[in-house]
């Protein structure tokens, strides 16, 4: 349907050729990530991005619900998150908030008329300042990084997990459940005696067997919701759950990280950091975001000749099950800046999860793209001019 409504952006008189539409997804997972966070995204500006994600056939949603500068979603039975009403401090005073279980609950059934999917994040151990601070117990004991993790060997962080789960799995009716698992600082857990004690009592040698350990017990707490575990694929990780779902993300190392997955059983979604990460600048100068870490600049052009499986043949990246852009929340203060830094640069990274690359065409997508600009502009969608269009 998607098609033939696009189709209706270039014809005169609203009249199209008498045709026929034979058309499927290279990939069942399409995705888009939001970071509320770090800057808060009121609802109704969630139901607006997810009305123009549904028309480019992106078919999942991922919130990213916690990281270390707040927690954005109620849990009844963990009222401490929520406290006077403001669970999420983002970056500046002026940009906070939570969601209701009802207001979620009521976005889970909008997604859900335009075909879209939301998968719900809670990032654990590390990213985790925000929990650290109303459950001062839970951190990983001596961390003298200024980013605080939970404690891999502290059985609070499980019940923690147990009653967070339990209430999200009653929101969200998708079989995915995103528990992050990414750059976990592994000198805490060397200088953490709850940690070594744990390791010592389960026969541990390396301390990523205690990560594992960590999450192979929050997945059997999402088993009991019928719920599948997503992480982060990191390197030195030595197992992860069966069924689990890695997202590949670290810049130059997909390939391996396809490779390394599939060798291990693991479902893939191919989001990288030179192809993927939205919230990097669409090019070298004047850009957004202006306060850059070393962020390299993503250009429209670039995104375009993204390949998802990075010329390996189909049966190398059989594990492969999707894409999906993500837009960390760090400097997207608005829904205007959120869009500016999504388009147009999303219509093109849709066709990486559509189409065939021997489909594809930058000529004839340059071609194209005024339609959709246009069509942007009518809906009150803000965008990038792009500038490499040749």
């Amino acid at each position: 349907m998607q098609s033939l409504f696009q189709l209706f952006l270039s014809v005169n008189n609203n009249r199209i050729p008498y045709l026929s539409i034979e058309d499927c997804p290279r990939f069942q997972h399409r995705g888009l990530m939001l970071d509320p966070a770090r800057h808060f995204i009121p609802i109704n500006d969630i139901k607006k991005f997810i009305d123009v994600m549904s028309f480019y056939k992106f078919n999942k949603l991922h919130l990213h619900l916690s990281d270390n500068e707040g927690w954005c979603v109620e849990i009844k039975g963990l009222p401490e998150l929520s406290e006077n009403g403001v669970s999420s401090p983002g970056m500046d005073k002026e940009n906070r908030g939570f969601y209701t279980q009802e207001e979620l609950i009521d976005l889970v059934n909008y997604a859900a008329t335009r075909e879209v999917e939301i998968i719900p994040e809670i990032d654990i151990p590390d990213h985790n300042n925000y929990i650290a601070s109303r459950y001062p117990d839970m951190a990983c004991g001596n961390d003298l990084s200024e980013n605080k993790q939970l404690c891999a060997g502290n059985n609070k962080v499980l019940d923690f997990m147990s009653v967070v789960i339990s209430e999200l799995a009653n929101i969200f009716p998708s079989p995915d459940f995103h528990i992050g698992g990414d750059e976990v600082d592994i000198e805490a857990i060397k200088h953490c005696q709850t940690c070594q004690d744990k390791m010592k009592q389960f026969g541990f040698h390396k301390e990523e067997q205690i990560l594992s350990y960590l999450f192979e017990s929050t997945a059997k707490i999402l088993e009991k919701h019928n719920k599948n575990p997503m992480f982060w694929f990191e390197f030195n990780i030595l197992d992860y759950p069966e069924n689990s779902t890695v997202y590949s993300w670290e810049k130059g190392r997909s390939r391996e990280a396809i490779s390394i997955s599939r060798n291990m059983g693991y479902k893939i979604i191919s989001s990288p950091d030179e192809y993927s990460y939205f919230n990097y600048p669409q090019a070298w100068e004047g850009e957004l975001p202006y306060n850059n870490w070393g962020m390299s600049a993503i250009s429209l052009y670039n995104v375009y000749h993204f390949d998802p499986t990075f010329e390996l043949s189909q049966e190398q990246a059989s594990n492969m099950i999707g894409v999906e852009a993500l837009l960390w929340g760090e400097y997207i203060t608005s829904i205007n800046t959120l869009f500016y830094m999504t388009y147009p640069r999303a219509l093109a990274f849709s066709e990486a999860g559509w189409s065939n690359p021997k489909n594809k065409d930058w000529k004839t997508f340059c071609k194209k793209l005024d339609y959709h600009l246009k069509y942007l502009s009518k809906k009150g969608i803000n965008y990038r001019n792009p500038t490499e269009i040749r």
